[in-house]
């Protein structure tokens, strides 16, 4: 995968490919329904608010917006 800037400087992954088993071949990120995922491009929309832009094959390349799922912060325990 290479980590680069849309035209309008969002960053993102694209050209996402792997190895499903060690002795496989390299292909597409595999997604929901078996689609090849393509590119994920984080964008903002108007108010500030932060989507991603998935692109994937589903019979011809296809885009969906989704909201990013929050990380939250979790304390570490002091022994």
């Amino acid at each position: 995968m290479d980590a680069e800037t849309d035209s309008k400087g969002n960053p993102g992954l694209v050209n996402i490919k792997g190895l499903s088993k060690p002795d496989g071949k390299i292909e597409w990120m595999k997604g929901p329904l078996n689609v090849d995922i393509h590119s994920m491009i984080l964008t903002s929309i108007m108010g500030g608010q932060s989507q991603i832009l998935i692109q994937y094959d589903l019979f011809g390349i296809q885009q969906k917006f989704i909201d990013p799922i929050p990380i939250e912060k979790r304390q570490l325990n002091e022994s």
